[in-house]
């Protein structure tokens, strides 16, 4: 993300609402567990669950867009890991080809408007 990008994202937020909405699907629905889950609680419950997930993706994007919620965050993870227990995070393959072949999707659109 280009520092313009940035700045754009931290005043518009009708933009990180989309983003979080996207965000929760991306971590959470497509190509994850909780699909499979989804067998075992009902429309309701999943629903529930999925709009908790996007206010929370919300409130990060709006912690990192608030300089100094944002700068007490970092300055916190330097020091403190919130969940030790847990494995680290990789990268899962499926979803970086996924955001490659929207980056790809998107500069040919950028192309095509040119």
């Amino acid at each position: 993300m280009t520092p313009e990008q940035l700045d754009q994202l931290v005043k518009d937020e009708v933009g990180r609402k989309r983003l979080a909405k996207w965000m929760a699907r991306m971590c959470f629905r497509e190509n994850t567990k909780l699909e499979s889950l989804h067998d075992r609680i009902n429309d309701n419950e999943m629903k529930e669950l999925m709009i908790d997930a996007v206010n929370n993706c919300y409130l990060f994007l709006s912690i990192l867009s608030n300089p100094k919620a944002s700068a007490a965050l970092v300055e916190l993870m330097k020091y403190s890991d919130p969940q030790p227990q847990w494995n680290d995070p990789r990268l899962p393959y499926k979803l970086v080809r996924s955001a490659e072949q929207l980056r790809d999707v998107l500069e040919d659109r950028q192309r095509e408007a040119a």
